[in-house]
């Protein structure tokens, strides 16, 4: 695959899955489980995961709009839990071949968890306007399990594990999902494996082991045999450090991905989200991935931040790799509206040695 594919690809299936926050690290939020479904990330908020982006994530200018969307009453059942998303792109991108721009309605989901004891069910239904082989129908179910906690203390609930559709736990959770760290490592939305994950999470670490027979391509599946094995550690309050490794084998080739990545809260404006793979697609080559992201929150629901991302497929030679540097803005003027961007210039040696630029701007929906 030539790196501009790759890079093309990633801006195009820009998030199909729901807008993680793994800068949430900067108020000392180090597991997804206490405001998300999944621990992941990115999937149907909590109650109290929707209170917090109130209060934490999103502009406080317009409060009496604040609870619009939040706190309609679909008279629901006590255990039945509903949200939705809705959002659109406009990317472009320009260097020496390819002169594009496109619009994309690229989500439109609706996800629900029915809460029971001791086994929840939860399901989502969504489109893409991927071209999908096995169909002309763009409606799928993105993600699909059944999920439960374990007890290991008279507390605190420990062990939490899962059965179906999902994304494994795998580095950081970027919302970018173009990042070449989501793209090399084949860990994007639209890729969910078909297995089972059981995720222990005692106060300073996590540990998580996922084991999976199939992996889907929106609608379609193909058999993927292989597991993730994540580790992490919370050192500080707001410093997270883990270690992945990912090995399977598809149909015609394996793969084999072994990474670190830290979260870094420095300040409550402050952070710094940073990932590293070795990535094996065709043994013994080997290839590396980095991206960095660091942002400043301007003032509450206003960020910027500055991106570097590097892959090379092949380490034993520099040349060709993928390069690219980026600036972007997050605004989340109220709690069910965000409006981010990132402009970056990118230069690909499989092209030519000129830099191109690329960019996107997302708005976001959701309730």
């Amino acid at each position: 695959m030539k790196l501009a594919a790759l890079a093309s690809f990633g801006l195009l299936v820009l998030p199909q899955a729901l807008w993680a926050y793994p800068e949430m690290i900067r108020h000392g939020y180090t597991s997804c489980l206490i405001c998300h479904s999944s621990p992941a990330g990115g999937d149907l908020l909590s109650g109290y995961g929707k209170e917090l982006n109130r209060e934490l994530v999103s502009s406080q200018w317009w409060d009496s709009d604040q609870k619009k969307l939040y706190d309609v009453d679909l008279d629901l059942p006590e255990k039945l839990r509903v949200g939705g998303n809705f959002r659109a792109l406009q990317v472009f991108q320009e260097n020496e071949r390819v002169k594009q721009g496109r619009f994309i309605i690229m989500q439109a989901d609706v996800d629900t968890k029915w809460e029971t004891e001791p086994v929840s069910f939860y399901a989502s239904i969504g489109r893409t306007e991927r071209k999908i082989a096995s169909s002309t129908d763009s409606v799928y179910i993105p993600r699909l399990w059944l999920s439960g906690e374990i007890a290991t203390g008279p507390e605190d609930k420990e062990i939490f594990y899962r059965v179906g559709k999902f994304l494994p736990i795998y580095g950081v959770n970027f919302p970018e999902h173009a990042f070449v760290s989501r793209v090399a490592t084949e860990m994007t939305p639209g890729s969910e494996r078909i297995g089972a994950e059981v995720v222990y999470t005692p106060e300073k670490f996590q540990i998580s082991l996922s084991l999976f027979g199939e992996r889907a391509d929106f609608r379609d599946r193909s058999i993927e045999r292989g597991g993730v094995i994540h580790a992490a550690w919370v050192p500080a309050e707001t410093f997270k450090l883990g270690v992945n490794l990912y090995r399977s084998f598809l149909a015609t080739r394996s793969l084999e991905n072994l990474g670190i990545y830290g979260l870094l809260g420095w300040t409550k404006e402050q952070f710094t989200l940073v990932q590293i793979d070795r990535v094996q697609k065709a043994a013994p080559q080997s290839g590396l991935a980095l991206t960095i992201k660091h942002g400043w929150q301007m003032w509450q629901g206003h960020e910027v931040f500055g991106t570097l991302e590097y892959w090379n497929p092949n380490i034993d030679v520099t040349n060709p790799h993928y390069e690219a540097v980026g600036i972007g803005l997050s605004n989340r003027f109220v709690s069910w509206f965000d409006l981010s961007s990132l402009l970056k210039a990118e230069r690909d040696d499989a092209l030519g040695s000129s830099v191109g630029y690329a960019g996107w701007v997302v708005g976001h929906l959701y309730f």
